[in-house]
């Protein structure tokens, strides 16, 4: 499936569907605002780091483990006042370090956890060529972050199949309007649909023209949509 947001990008979808020879369009509810909507309702991280030098990382892990956890409790202590939680949020946190061989002049990012060791000379052999397995470790920084899972009211997902949407029968909402409409092939009447006037259980078959506040979507003479569960869902007849 193409999946479609943006204010205009409706009106190209099936286009560039055909063009790809893809037979099923998703259009989200709020599809213009679809963007702005997933920064609103992305997790809050945040984010603190520690400067040290620890020589022999892999031998002093415990050391290393009590940096992590009091930037944690201190960074937890900090969201929880700073107006973010509301009691229905989820809090998790993730830890990374600084690493380099004894030697080096530079360092990798890396998450720690009990396989930190491995995953930094898996890395390094990646991005280098090489890892010296026998020499030892610095830990140069400690970094983590405290993650607030947002939870977003859950949607039902189960998207008609392309054939269930072509079978449904083909009706033109009452208050649609008749207006013209330059295609290729030049201008053609179309009718010009409220998208909050598509009901469910029927479909608008092209040509036509979709509008809410946010969004426009074009609907070719091969195309028909339908309203799933909010969702615009455009299918393909093929002849």
């Amino acid at each position: 499936s193409l999946f479609c947001y943006g204010g205009a990008a409706g009106l190209h979808a099936c286009e560039v569907a055909d063009a790809l020879e893809i037979r099923r369009i998703i259009v989200p509810e709020r599809a213009g605002v679809f963007s702005a909507q997933g920064m609103a309702d992305a997790d809050l991280v945040f984010e603190r780091s520690s400067a040290l030098v620890i020589r022999g990382a892999e031998h002093r892990e415990d050391e290393i483990e009590g940096h992590i956890n009091s930037l944690v409790e201190a960074l937890k202590a900090e969201v929880s006042g700073s107006g973010n939680i509301h009691g229905q949020e989820f809090i998790k946190s993730e830890a990374f370090v600084d690493c380099r061989y004894h030697g080096q002049s530079f360092e990798l990012t890396i998450k720690w956890d009990a396989g930190w060791r491995e995953r930094f000379e898996n890395l390094h052999r990646r991005l280098y060529g090489h890892a010296f397995s026998d020499r030892g470790l610095e830990v140069t920084a400690v970094r983590v972050k405290v993650i607030v899972e947002r939870r977003s009211p859950a949607s039902k997902r189960d998207f008609l199949a392309e054939k269930d949407i072509l079978s449904l029968p083909a009706l033109i909402p009452d208050d649609s309007v008749v207006d013209e409409v330059i295609f290729s092939q030049g201008p053609e009447k179309v009718n010009i649909i409220a998208r909050g006037s598509i009901e469910e259980n029927f479909r608008i078959a092209g040509p036509a023209v979709v509008v809410d506040d946010f969004t426009t979507i074009l609907i070719p003479e091969t195309w028909s949509a339908a309203n799933v569960n909010g969702s615009l869902v455009l299918g393909k007849y093929v002849r």
